[in-house]
């Protein structure tokens, strides 16, 4: 994958703002829970006001922590990186796609999304909902969650979608190198581990934030992930 720049500045057109103000991200706390073999988060005070005057934290945390985006350079060494994105595929018009029927380490196949071809519109950004994040911080709900096979994610890479959203905290735990390489090869952002999809609309857009930190040259980072409904 040849890398390219993010130019800015970006356009992106929006649903009305004026409405009610969802948080879809999950806390960040001490001893947060991640996928084995990566770090957990640290949150560690290190300035009081009664000490120092002030109070100050420490924080340590993956860049695939709790609520957060992969750009291709997670999978690609040539690939985008987190502060490269065009930050117009992070921000503007969403739609959830409602899949809590399947729960449990159940595949998600193309004909399931053909079912909604609608809203998979190439430039679109789709919440898939499964309520997995009910699950968190279970340790199921890193080793259990419902998947996209490698077939759906094929097929959301020829519909050209901007980004892939889940309240599960990856695309495929078993295929994993695969689905991941299939999503980032077609430049869509992935953002996981989301949370609260039960309280958008599924019958309407509505206005999607996950812009990531400006991470230099890095593979993925947190985010606040938000909606205007």
């Amino acid at each position: 994958m040849a890398e390219r720049q993010s130019t800015g500045p970006w356009r992106v057109t929006l649903p009305p703002v004026d409405g009610q103000l969802v948080d879809l991200s999950q806390a960040i706390v001490h001893g947060a829970p991640t996928y084995a073999g990566m770090p957990e988060c640290s949150v560690v005070e290190t300035h009081t006001v009664a000490k120092d005057k002030m109070n100050a934290t420490k924080l340590t945390i993956n860049t695939h922590g709790t609520t957060h985006l992969d750009a291709p350079y997670h999978f690609f060494p040539a690939g985008r990186t987190v502060d490269q994105l065009d930050l117009s595929a992070c921000i503007g018009s969403a739609r959830v796609m409602d899949l809590t029927d399947k729960q449990g380490k159940v595949p998600v196949e193309a004909a399931d999304l053909e079912q909604r071809a609608e809203i998979f519109k190439p430039g679109a950004r789709v919440l898939l909902r499964f309520d997995w994040d009910r699950r968190y911080p279970k340790p199921e709900y890193f080793t259990d969650h419902p998947y996209l096979t490698l077939e759906s994610c094929r097929w959301l890479a020829e519909h050209k979608v901007a980004l892939l959203g889940m309240d599960s905290p990856t695309p495929n735990q078993t295929d994993w190198v695969e689905a991941h390489q299939t999503l980032l090869r077609a430049q869509i952002v992935i953002v996981e581990a989301l949370a609260n999809l039960d309280q958008l609309p599924l019958d309407r857009e509505f206005l999607f934030m996950a812009a990531p930190l400006r991470l230099m040259g890095r593979d993925g980072a947190p985010i606040r992930a938000l909606a205007i409904v």
